[in-house]
């Protein structure tokens, strides 16, 4: 065996120091092997949990549309219900302003006929000719919609 201090070393001595430096490369192998079989693993984890998030969003974009379609049919039955109530409440009131003046009317005329014994009639048409002058006519549209 050479000294410590010799710059030549033997072949056993080689052989030695081959055979860590052998190990350690198997080691940094083995390492860089597993490392790689983690690496794969771990990206089809995140693979498979990409797939499963995206399913549930499909799921949640059918759920949603399916929930939208149900709201425009609920709405539009909301709307054509309205529309026909505005309908409806339009006729009312038309029919309501009839009446009212159809009451009116018949008040005026209760009047004059409590009001026509005091006076004295120079003609049975003069009670017709005070009515017309002030009990006003209501309108032909309105009289055709009361038949």
């Amino acid at each position: 065996m050479q000294s410590p201090l010799s710059p030549f070393a033997t072949s056993d001595e080689l052989k030695t120091e081959a055979e860590p430096s052998e190990e350690a490369e198997r080691r940094a192998e083995e390492r860089k092997r597993r490392r790689m079989i983690s690496n794969r693993e771990s990206a089809r984890r995140s693979r498979m949990r990409k797939q499963r998030h995206l399913e549930n969003l499909r799921s949640q974009l059918n759920k949603c549309r399916a929930e939208n379609r149900e709201l425009n049919s609920r709405l539009q039955l909301v709307v054509h219900h309205c529309t026909r109530l505005r309908t409806e409440n339009e006729c009312l009131c038309a029919q309501r302003t009839l009446l009212r003046q159809k009451v009116s009317d018949l008040t005026q005329f209760l009047i004059f006929q409590q009001l026509q014994p005091l006076q004295q009639p120079s003609s049975s048409s003069s009670s017709m000719d005070f009515m017309m002058q002030y009990l006003p006519l209501p309108h032909p549209l309105l009289i055709n919609q009361l038949n």
